[in-house]
């Protein structure tokens, strides 16, 4: 039987709220090592455990999870007037990403179009 399915839903969504707040905490999820053991132990249970729980919880993945806090942050950051003169380049490693090939990939995967589109499409002056 599968972990996910000996998990109760409560407890599910229990450690899901709980990696939420780790994650978000001093902006843990920008750091480049921001990994799902890190957060397991800080939670105070396995790898495995979180895994099935957050998918139970969410359907999503860890690293999906982190993604779209990451991601959320660098759109915010691409709109704003304040980062203008800021390149998307910068804004990816800004919000946690290793490379601007793992920040363009993840950004045209969720948003299907890379950071410079997203940033002429939702500017103020647009």
């Amino acid at each position: 039987m599968a972990l996910r399915n000996r998990i109760t839903q409560e407890r599910a969504d229990t450690l899901y709220v709980n990696l939420m707040a780790w994650l978000i905490h001093q902006s843990r999820y920008r750091t480049h090592d921001c990994l799902q053991a890190s957060a397991a132990k800080a939670l105070g249970v396995s790898v495995f455990t979180l895994s099935a729980a957050i998918k139970q919880s969410t359907g999503h993945s860890y690293s999906d999870i982190v993604n779209r806090l990451r991601l959320r942050d660098a759109c915010v950051m691409l709109a704003d007037n304040k980062f203008a003169d800021t390149s998307a380049e910068y804004i990816g490693l800004l919000v946690g990403y290793a490379s601007r090939q793992a920040f363009y990939t993840a950004f045209a995967r969720l948003h299907n179009v890379t950071p410079k589109q997203y940033r002429q499409l939702h500017s103020p002056t647009h």
